[in-house]
């Protein structure tokens, strides 16, 4: 539950960083329309969580898989070097030291 709380957190966070940007505001789109779909995400799995529901071991996976390719594309769609989400880069190797 901890790592779902983060991952929310997290992402509205990035989500309130490009709506609030002041470099090129309506520039971005993809980016911003990425952004919302992983805060989607991350709240669909953090009500997940909460629910008293056991999951499967495909769960597990399939979390693995598609944290790293949510970020990979927010990196991509950035396109520069001082990207600002290398951060969840960071969050990745402690939720997977975590789990």
């Amino acid at each position: 539950m901890l790592i779902a709380s983060s991952r929310v957190v997290l992402a509205g966070g990035a989500l309130l960083a490009v709506a609030i940007s002041p470099f090129a505001p309506g520039d971005d789109w993809r980016l911003a329309f990425t952004i919302s779909w992983y805060f989607v995400y991350s709240v669909c799995v953090l009500a997940l969580v909460w629910a008293p529901v056991r999951f499967a071991p495909a769960w597990g996976l399939l979390n693995h898989v598609f944290g790293p390719v949510g970020i990979l594309a927010l990196h991509l769609l950035h396109r520069t070097s001082t990207s600002p989400f290398y951060i969840y880069f960071t969050f990745l190797v402690i939720c997977g030291t975590l789990r």
